[in-house]
């Protein structure tokens, strides 16, 4: 008979079986003798022969009992099915008749509707009558609901809508676009790790001159500031009451402000030292107030 697939070989080929028999070693012709090492190495290559025929005779046994249970388990299907649809109709016809309190009747039609439902979604056209006949929602829009409820929940967890190509009330289309987002979201976070990943590398990769660079030139930058604020401190005009005096100091704060949008470090050093000079003896910013 054929051989069953081997779901562990590649493309399901029938896996071949593995000879080990030209791996023992024999007894060389000088010593004749095997050393402690080559005998158990011949050993383990005998378990190893032994274990693969028990593999292969189970397969065969596999194999041989496969298909008859197969056919048994169809045939266990099919009774199933037919019992439960003669309990349907028999339940159908049952409502049907008189002598049934409420409770027995809501009781039986809830295990009609059940039984029907359970054979109607395996295409059985009599079966959906019976069912849509007792059931207060049809097969398709239960169907449909339980549909929308998965979109809602496939939904949720993605954190976006879905938008499944086909039916609105399409189980597989719906499951496919979950599952081609879910796809989407693991590689765009694989590209996001990668380039966190290049970046981390990129600032380790860094020089002892590249970092020495950047250092100097955060220190530059908070010079200009500390500068800047100084004189901005000691230029202010609105703190003359001598309109020359306010008319040169807005003069002088017009070229720090324009020095220091262009980041001349050199121009607010040089206009420091105008300052000093035209006032000496004073700093061009305020003291430092002493402790009481």
């Amino acid at each position: 008979m054929k051989r069953q697939p081997d779901l562990f070989a590649p493309d399901n080929q029938p896996a071949a079986p593995i000879t080990v028999r030209a791996l023992k070693i024999d007894a060389g012709p000088k010593t004749g003798r095997l050393s402690p090492a080559q005998q158990r190495f011949n050993r383990l290559l005998a378990r190893v022969e032994a274990l693969t025929g028990q593999i292969e005779a189970t397969r065969q046994a596999v194999d041989a009992h496969r298909p008859r249970q197969a056919r048994e388990l169809a045939e266990l299907e099919q009774r199933h099915g037919a019992l439960m649809q003669r309990m349907a109709l028999w339940l159908d016809e049952r409502l049907r008749a008189k002598g049934l309190t409420a409770a027995q009747k809501r009781m039986a039609t809830e295990i009609l509707i059940s039984l029907s439902e359970a054979l109607a979604v395996q295409g059985d056209a009599q079966m959906q009558a019976l069912h849509d006949r007792h059931s207060p929602d049809d097969l398709d829009a239960k169907q449909g609901a339980s549909v929308q409820g998965m979109k809602d929940m496939l939904e949720e967890v993605l954190g976006k809508p879905l938008d499944a190509a086909g039916e609105a009330d399409d189980l597989e289309a719906l499951l496919h676009a979950a599952m081609k987002e879910m796809d989407e979201q693991a590689q765009a976070a694989h590209a996001q790790r990668e380039a966190q990943q290049a970046a981390r590398r990129s600032r380790k990769a860094k020089t002892a001159r590249q970092q020495q660079a950047e250092q100097q030139q955060t220190d530059a930058q908070s010079a200009l500031r500390t500068l800047f604020r100084r004189l901005a401190s000691a230029l202010h005009p609105d703190r003359e009451t001598d309109p020359q005096e306010r008319e040169r100091k807005s003069a002088l704060m017009a070229e720090a402000n324009a020095a220091y949008r262009r980041r001349d470090l050199t121009a607010l050093l040089t206009l420091q030292l105008r300052v000093e000079q035209a006032e000496p003896g004073a700093r061009a910013w305020p003291r430092t107030r002493s402790p009481p």
